[in-house]
């Protein structure tokens, strides 16, 4: 069951949660108030779509909005609301066993999968390709309207046409540009390969997680090049774009998968590794519908770097690299 009521006197109660429902509580309760017609513009993910048939299933005068504010209520009303909760858990759980729901998020895994497998095989080809990478983490997006900031980033903003699909058209057209004009820039023609993955979020609107590939040979100063870059971004954007450069936070994270990464560390390849699959994940909620179309693709990434001749000394690999890559890869 996902609620209780504990007694805490002999007329009131409180309703007492189990831990695996805790996680839950702030999603039940943001989407117990957003109705679907305000996600018209959404692709949500099966979960999401059972949570809302589930609660068009309820059939009840009740309903679950306000249901975690933990204060003392009338025993009989809070089991009342209790028993409401646990059948449309109950409901969830059935329309979730469906073999069409099983199936969807099995092709959404699999989409994710071939994704991930195409990073990984583009990121093991730069390795190959100039044995010292420079990664770069930087996102791309445009600036906040201060009507949506001082709205508190609530879902009816979405209207705003800074949600709207022709911003995403712009973001794709700029990134472009920005791909296009590394050949007669001398901070952008470092960069020798990429991955784009672009999303959409009630707070930050259409915006792109990059990852950047400079040769480590020609490049060492990752803070420099991502500095450059995001200035860069906003002489293009004319002001109006705005970024978040990862690496000037370096400290925040106790495992760092960006700045030099050398061909035989381990330990900063699997982290990459791991940014790779976060830019992967195939467990979005929600995702601009657009986003989900062939023309308006989510991932975007370079060609894989032309291999060099084999001809000299071969490069050295150790068993616990072999190991690691192994790991990594499943085994494959």
């Amino acid at each position: 069951m996902a609620a209780t009521v504990k007694s805490v006197d002999a007329f009131n109660g409180i309703f007492s949660y189990p831990d695996w429902f805790r996680p839950f509580i702030p999603v039940f309760d943001e989407l117990t108030g957003i109705s679907r017609k305000e996600l018209e513009d959404f692709q949500v993910g099966e979960e999401i779509s059972c949570f809302y048939e589930a609660l068009d299933l309820l059939d009840s005068d009740l309903n679950l909005i306000g249901l975690f504010e933990n204060h003392p209520q009338s025993l009989m009303y809070l089991q009342t609301r209790a028993d409401l909760l646990n059948r449309f858990f109950q409901l969830i759980r059935e329309r979730m066993k469906s073999e069409k729901v099983k199936l969807a998020i099995q092709k959404r895994t699999q989409k994710s999968a071939t994704q991930l497998k195409g990073c990984r095989k583009l990121i093991d080809a730069c390795f190959e390709r100039w044995s010292k990478l420079l990664v770069l983490r930087i996102d791309f997006g445009f600036k906040i309207p201060d009507e949506i900031v001082k709205a508190n980033y609530h879902v009816d903003d979405l209207k705003h046409e800074f949600h709207s699909l022709d911003k995403l058209v712009l973001l794709k057209e700029l990134l472009r540009q920005f791909l296009n004009n590394r050949r007669h820039n001398s901070i952008l023609s470092k960069i020798k390969a990429y991955i784009f993955k672009f999303e959409h979020g009630i707070k930050k609107g259409f915006h792109a997680h990059a990852i950047l590939i400079l040769s480590g040979n020609e490049c060492q100063k990752d803070g420099y090049y991502a500095h450059e870059i995001t200035e860069y971004w906003k002489k293009l954007t004319h002001g109006n774009g705005c970024t978040y450069n990862c690496h000037m936070a370096k400290q925040k994270y106790k495992r760092l998968g960006i700045g030099m990464i050398n061909y035989l560390d381990s330990e900063k390849r699997m982290v990459l590794d791991e940014c790779l699959q976060y830019l992967c994940k195939a467990d979005q909620a929600f995702i601009f519908r657009t986003l989900d179309s062939s023309e308006y693709r989510s991932l975007q990434k370079s060609q894989k770097p032309k291999k060099i001749s084999n001809a000299g000394r071969p490069r050295k690999t150790t068993q616990d690299d072999k190991s690691s890559v192994n790991k990594k890869s499943g085994g494959k």
